[in-house]
């Protein structure tokens, strides 16, 4: 759940390592680029009806871990919904202010909750190697390009809620 760069790096690593992937969110232009940058990621809109009856068409089943990028309550909210019995739910990234999971809900369902954060050697050196290798791929992900000269453009794109930037690049050499 959540097709910002997180999210969208997230699905990729996921795809890489063998899972079928079904990335939801709320931005057409950014779901286009997830398929873009990894064809065999499936999109869908998180808004359009119950996304747990959605993953249950396209996938032909619940999926056995759900990935939650957004970490919104509601989205939190939503990841343990579409979470099945024993399943593993990942909440990644990070996010002003105090963020808040039911764990109830967790228990209810015996899931099991990662805080994965890949500061370790061997995550790093791992990551690299997908992406050495084109398994994670950041060209079709980049949406909008700066010189290094615009450098204040961009943090005022950044700083713009709703915007439909995705990965922001800054030429340093012009």
């Amino acid at each position: 759940i959540g097709d910002g760069i997180i999210g969208q790096f997230a699905a990729q690593a996921a795809s890489a390592r063998g899972w079928r992937v079904l990335l939801a969110g709320h931005h057409a232009r950014r779901l286009k680029c997830a398929q873009k940058a990894v064809p065999a990621i499936l999109i869908s809109d998180a808004d359009a009806g119950s996304l747990r009856e959605k993953a249950r068409q396209i996938l032909g089943c619940l999926p056995d871990a759900v990935i939650d990028s957004v970490g919104s309550p509601s989205s939190l909210a939503l990841a343990q919904a579409i979470l099945p019995a024993y399943g593993h739910l990942v909440v990644l990234g990070w996010w002003a202010g105090k963020q808040m999971l039911d764990v109830h809900a967790a228990f209810g369902t015996e899931a099991t909750v990662h805080f994965p954060a890949g500061l370790t050697p061997v995550r790093l050196a791992a990551t690299l190697d997908l992406m050495r290798r084109g398994a994670i791929v950041v060209r079709p992900l980049v949406t909008h390009t700066f010189a290094g000269a615009d450098f204040p453009k961009a943090c005022r794109l950044l700083e713009q809620r709703g915007s439909d930037y995705l990965g922001i690049a800054i030429d340093w050499r012009v």
